[in-house]
């Protein structure tokens, strides 16, 4: 079997902080987006930076906790075909 699923996981994890962080505007604790994801804080941390030098997905920082910056991410819109 291939390393498919390990790529797979990563970007659904990246998805899943970043849906996180848009669900909390006022930030997050890195301890607590680890927690949430199931991952160490030492991966949380990777991920973090992940999104924002791969991603450019713009992030704030202020101390341990973290949140995108405010009007920077457009939820998904859903289409309706007739």
């Amino acid at each position: 079997m291939s390393r498919v699923y390990g790529k797979k996981d990563r970007t659904a994890r990246l998805v899943k902080i970043q849906m996180l962080l848009c669900q909390h505007p006022d930030g997050l604790e890195v301890k607590e987006i680890a927690r949430k994801c199931g991952i160490s804080t030492r991966t949380a941390y990777r991920d973090l930076n992940a999104l924002e030098s791969e991603l450019e997905v713009p992030l704030w920082g202020e101390g341990s906790k973290r949140g995108v910056v405010e009007g920077t991410f457009l939820p998904p819109i859903f289409l309706f075909c007739i």
